[in-house]
């Protein structure tokens, strides 16, 4: 279940629980479907941006750079 109080690293640990019990998807999509059952207002906001890792692989770190000072 959702903290408002998840730090950035406890958000990451999530995002890879999420990516084990989903295998069928690629990382980048674990880690905004995580980040939009928690954040939803945050995960629309970058919706077809460059900070949107849906269609990714993986996540560029410029993304988690943005993310981690953004996060509270």
């Amino acid at each position: 279940s959702y903290s408002g109080d998840m730090k950035y690293s406890e958000f990451l640990v999530k995002v890879d629980e999420y990516h084990a019990a989903h295998p069928e998807y690629s990382y980048g999509q674990s880690y905004f479907n995580y980040l939009h059952s928690i954040k939803p207002e945050l995960a629309n906001s970058v919706t077809a941006t460059a900070l949107d890792s849906f269609y990714s692989i993986s996540v560029q770190r410029h993304v988690e750079k943005n993310w981690e000072k953004v996060w509270n």
